[in-house]
């Protein structure tokens, strides 16, 4: 991903009912990806969230294995496209 595609990339974060909800939208053009392709398949997607509210990095939060410690993209959650 290049600095200028990223610079496209929207993200959104509301709490809703003690849990912080993230909103991420990834726009089509300038990500290399072909909406034909992507039809009806799915990719590997992992995350990694940032801590940091002011008084300094506290921590990591992530939606699957730990990045570093386990590539394996077969563990990572799917992205669907319709």
């Amino acid at each position: 991903m290049n600095s200028e595609y990223a610079k496209k990339i929207e993200l959104k974060t509301t709490p809703r009912n003690g849990r912080m909800v993230y909103e991420v939208k990834f726009p089509l053009a300038g990500s290399g990806m072909d909406a034909l392709k992507l039809h009806d398949r799915a990719i590997g997607f992992n995350l990694i969230v940032n801590v940091e509210d002011g008084r300094g990095r506290e921590g990591f939060c992530f939606i699957a294995e730990r990045p570093g410690k386990d590539e394996d993209s077969a563990k990572w959650p799917l992205l669907t496209f319709d």
